[in-house]
């Protein structure tokens, strides 16, 4: 397991989130914290917090595709 490049100050565990996922897959949500973690000081909960976030936001994206 690599650890993730530095995401930068300014960067959100959002950011990190697709970072990891865009490089490895069907990745539990306790591996995506430890491999934020490494990098910068999150909890777990601010990981589960931003998933879910991210998965809402897809969900709404579909629909606007979808309607149109």
């Amino acid at each position: 397991m690599q650890p993730i490049p530095s995401l930068g100050e300014n960067s959100t565990v959002k950011d990190g989130i697709i970072q990891i996922l865009s490089k490895e897959f069907s990745l539990s949500l306790k591996q995506i914290h430890l491999k934020i973690k490494k990098t910068h000081p999150v909890t777990y909960q601010a990981v589960h917090k931003s998933i879910n976030q991210l998965i809402s936001q897809s969900d709404d994206m579909e629909d606007d595709i979808v309607d149109d």
